[in-house]
């Protein structure tokens, strides 16, 4: 699935342009900044993907599988669990997400 995949992280192939820059940074310079947002881009990249790995880690549940459908757009996969669910309308969601993504929570 496209899905699956890692998302794709800015390489050598990134191109960042200043149309104007040459009129007040020099080339070392144009070039420090591209670096620096190229970094940053990437950093968030990959934490956007780390995180989405741990939400969907702490949401998966343990219960034994009840039924599986799948078509070309989606999957359903509908797993037995008598306890009550992380997200029910009680529930403030950013509390979980920071359950989650900051102190290691996981739905079990």
């Amino acid at each position: 699935s496209r899905y699956a995949d890692a998302p794709q992280l800015p390489e050598d192939g990134t191109q960042i342009a200043f149309p104007w820059a040459g009129e007040w940074l020099t080339e070392p310079e144009i070039q420090a900044v591209t670096d620096c947002l190229s970094r940053a881009v990437r950093d968030v990249s990959r934490q956007v993907w780390e995180d989405a790995r741990r939400i969907k880690a702490a949401l998966n549940t343990r219960g034994e599988t009840l039924f599986y459908r799948q078509t070309r757009n989606f999957r359903l996969v509908v797993k037995e669990n008598d306890m009550p669910c992380w997200l029910d309308d009680d529930d403030n969601l950013p509390v979980v997400l920071d359950a989650i993504l900051n102190k290691g929570a996981r739905y079990s």
